[in-house]
């Protein structure tokens, strides 16, 4: 039976509240100062805006900001505090925009609980090492920015793909997690298009041999929007039509992607060219173009375009 921490009245169980003095119960509570809400004792950061418990308030060190991230490079213990609220803000937004998931609080809770706060702390402390390196005062911001970016990248698809699949509504193959740390477009591309796709596990109508493509089908498809020169090979093609004609749908190769979408004009871009991709509710827009692959691989796309801008980054 626990205690009520107002007037240590022994409360009924299951209780909300003391029925002696009303005061609620629970885990006593500090508010955090920067939006109001209620967070635990133990919390180490605000459930709702990310806010560090742990980081010393404005004002209390010297403070001298660089690269868009506003990062002290002068002190090596609040670095890799600024870097772990960064990364709690990146794993809010990646859950937002990428996932369409609400449920911010659980994802830092399980941050905790699973264990994965303390590979995160030891990868942290080598990103800030690497960083501490770099003078701020001769770097290219945008390459200490690219460091960040990496590193965070392959530390949010390795904590939500791999460490929180009892969280997650939508869930991504794992093997994509050996892609984390290539630099450059693998040899055969074809194979990360495969895994990322994870097409063992769709329902779409995918071809993974052009031998495979009925006739009629690949002819309507290069009548529709596949414009690829001879020395171009397909290594995968999609078929979205309603009644499997072949004149909607997209295909990759090696070089390029083409599509068309429903009531929509035929696209393709370079894949060295990709340089944006969002999501919308239904569909992404790449490059400011519209794309559809259908509901189960949107999400999948989107991550594959993702890896790709970045690699073009690189």
């Amino acid at each position: 039976m626990s205690a009520c921490l107002n007037c240590n009245t022994t409360l009924m169980p299951h209780a909300k509240f003391c029925h002696n003095c009303g005061a609620a119960a629970g885990e006593p509570t500090q508010n955090c100062p920067q939006c109001g809400s209620a967070n635990p004792l133990s919390a180490n950061f605000c459930g709702q805006c990310r806010h560090s418990f742990e980081m010393p308030e404005p004002g209390t060190i010297n403070f001298k900001p660089y690269t868009i991230y506003e990062l002290n490079f002068e002190d090596k213990i609040y670095l890799q505090k600024q870097l772990k609220t960064l990364f709690l803000k990146g794993l809010k937004n990646e859950l937002k925009e990428v996932y369409n998931e609400n449920g911010y609080p659980k994802y830092v809770d399980h941050f905790y609980a699973s264990g994965f706060a303390q590979t995160f702390d030891q990868r942290n402390q080598i990103l800030t090492a690497q960083l501490l390196e770099k003078n701020p005062e001769t770097t290219d911001p945008i390459l200490i920015e690219k460091i960040i970016d990496s590193v965070f990248a392959g530390l949010l698809d390795l904590y939500i793909i791999h460490y929180c699949k009892n969280l997650n509504k939508v869930h991504l193959p794992e093997v994509i997690l050996k892609y984390v740390q290539i630099t450059s477009f693998p040899e055969p591309l074809s194979q990360m298009v495969y895994d990322y796709l994870d097409i063992a596990n769709e329902n779409e109508k995918i071809y993974i041999q052009f031998m495979d493509i009925p006739p009629k089908v690949i002819h309507n498809a290069f009548r529709s929007f596949l414009f690829n020169r001879e020395e171009e090979p397909i290594f995968l093609f999609c078929d979205q039509s309603s009644f499997g004609s072949g004149n909607i749908g997209f295909a990759f190769t090696n070089e390029t992607l083409y599509w068309k979408a429903h009531f929509r004009t035929p696209s393709k871009i370079k894949l060295r060219d990709l340089r944006e991709v969002k999501r919308e509710s239904n569909w992404l827009m790449i490059n400011d173009q519209y794309f559809y692959s259908g509901k189960g691989l949107n999400i999948k796309m989107f991550k594959l375009i993702q890896k790709l801008i970045h690699l073009n980054q690189i």
